[in-house]
């Protein structure tokens, strides 16, 4: 991730952040990126915890840091609205959280599906109430001298109106396969991809409840994988489902609908599944989903006042939320500054025990409301289900 007003010299590096935490040291270190993020990241390691490919949403870059061949131009298409892609004059990449998903195909070493939301602008319309027109697919895969290239780019694999970004994946129960959800815009409807290694399947499902909206935050499912939260900006609705990774149906839903006229962009259960948290521009909150009464189990995690960048002297709201496999939860600032928030122990039963932290991770470099989005990789079958 990371953002940076002033580039080198040419050939334009830019000076961003990489996070590596997989041998159980964190370090956050400066690294020199082709390219600045915006809101969107995706990238994916190997079972090692070797990098492999990421994206900000308009290149596939490898992990020497160079574009992959016939991986820059993403999102364009010279038969549209403006001769390009949407946005694509924007130089720090898809400014819409999770507008990108890499999956590694099943059963087929380093070789992955990316799938992308088609942004549009649409002219005197707020950035976070765009739609996107159609999800593209892209396929990356080694050639024989073990360099990655993109097989196939910005091929259209649905042709309708969607939600912006959101798009969100889990295995399914047999352990093997890979659900991706993508939501129709207004959000009744959703499409329901089923990965297999040699063939994906397209169908639709309907969620519980009446027909919602949502703009720029972010979505996900629990670390079991039977949750899913959103929480609605536009129609001031917070709402979690159970979900059935044979059949990927939504159900049970839970729902309240007196959140506040505030800007809502983040959620995350925490690591245990007993509690679903959000933010607003400037409070964290959480329900507890073992409460009989979802909506009145609604706690207050914390409230900042106003928070100034110390560097660049800019203000941030909390902005998306993740929850990794550390056990914590990070909020992600929702603008160009040098910390970051997290909670330390979210399944605690005392929320005034869960051990937050306001913005005292700093950063060596600005980060401009970007988080990588990852599905949990590791989640194995279902045990006990009809597909296990």
């Amino acid at each position: 991730m990371g953002y940076n007003y002033t580039p080198s010299p040419p050939p334009q590096l830019h000076e961003g952040l990489i996070l590596n935490s997989y041998t159980g040291v964190e370090t956050m270190d400066s690294v020199w990126l082709p390219f600045e993020f915006y809101s969107n990241s995706s990238n994916i390691s190997n079972q090692d915890g070797h990098l492999q490919i990421y994206t900000n949403g308009f290149k596939i870059i490898n992990n020497q840091h160079q574009a992959i061949p016939n991986g820059d131009s993403l999102t364009y298409f010279s038969n549209q609205i403006g001769t390009h892609g949407p946005f694509y004059w924007y130089p720090y990449g898809a400014p819409i959280p999770q507008t990108t998903l890499i999956l590694p195909i099943p059963e087929h070493p380093y070789k992955y599906y990316i799938f992308e939301n088609h942004l549009y602008e649409i002219p005197g319309v707020p950035l976070t109430s765009y739609m996107a027109y159609n999800l593209l697919l892209h396929k990356v895969e080694k050639d024989s001298m073990g360099d990655y290239y993109a097989s196939i780019k910005n091929q259209l694999f649905i042709q309708d109106t969607l939600d912006i970004g959101m798009l969100s994946a889990v295995k399914h129960g047999n352990g093997r396969d890979w659900w991706v959800i993508v939501h129709r815009y207004p959000w009744v409807q959703y499409y329901k991809l089923l990965i297999t290694p040699d063939t994906i399947y397209q169908s639709m499902g309907n969620f519980p409840g009446d027909q919602g909206y949502i703009d720029a935050g972010n979505i996900g499912f629990s670390i079991d994988g039977k949750l899913f939260g959103r929480v609605q900006q536009a129609s001031w609705h917070g709402r979690v489902y159970d979900f059935n990774r044979c059949t990927g149906e939504f159900s049970n839903l839970r729902h309240d609908t007196q959140l506040s006229f505030n800007s809502h962009a983040g959620n995350a259960f925490s690591p245990r599944g007993k509690y679903f948290y959000f933010s607003e521009s400037n409070k964290i909150w959480r329900y507890d989903l073992q409460a009989a009464n979802f909506a009145a189990s609604k706690q207050l995690v914390y409230t900042h006042t106003g928070y100034m960048d110390p560097i660049f002297n800019l203000p941030s709201n909390y902005w998306t939320m993740d929850t990794p496999n550390d056990g914590r939860i990070y909020i992600i600032g929702s603008s160009s500054i040098h910390r970051q928030s997290w909670i330390d122990y979210p399944d605690t039963p005392n929320v005034a025990d869960v051990g937050f932290h306001h913005y005292e991770y700093v950063l060596p470099r600005p980060n401009n409301g970007t988080n990588t989005y990852h599905p949990n990789y590791h989640l194995g079958a279902d045990i006990g289900c009809p597909c296990d």
